[in-house]
């Protein structure tokens, strides 16, 4: 029974650790952005990603992934009824953005298009340093 107590109070030990480092690091985020303005900023990501190329990607990779999820869960339909009385459904991304205009969508495809230029670019050069001479043949194909 008092092994049970130990593992309970372990466990409660460890949930306050992870809370109070994340605590710290939260605070630690607010002071930087705080003390740095938006350049400043830019330029610790870019010394970064250029640092850490591989993990750069896949934080690349999810911010896309996230962010294209955000933007069709903001143009999400509830599924209610409306004044018309018919059943909403739940809107596709495509569709969603084309009730933007063709500005808006145009926008957005640009955007889009961008970020996985980004991405696929950086990936190239990071493949091209583990094995050089890849880019070149990479573009010749």
């Amino acid at each position: 029974m008092e092994r049970n107590g130990n593992a309970a109070s372990n466990a409660v030990e460890h949930v306050k650790n992870i809370a109070s480092s994340a605590a710290t690091r939260a605070g630690d985020a607010a002071d930087y952005i705080r003390e740095h303005d938006v350049e400043d900023m830019g330029q610790d990501v870019m010394r970064t990603a250029q640092a850490h190329p591989i993990a750069s990607l896949l934080v690349m990779g999810a911010v896309v992934v996230g962010g294209a999820m955000l933007v069709a869960a903001m143009l999400k339909d509830d599924g209610s009824a409306g004044d018309s009385g018919r059943s909403r459904r739940v809107l596709g991304l495509a569709s969603a953005s084309s009730g933007l205009g063709p500005k808006g969508t145009e926008a957005l495809s640009r955007i889009r298009d961008a970020a996985f230029s980004f991405v696929f670019d950086k990936a190239v050069d990071t493949v091209n340093e583990l094995f050089p001479g890849f880019r070149e043949h990479y573009e010749r194909g």
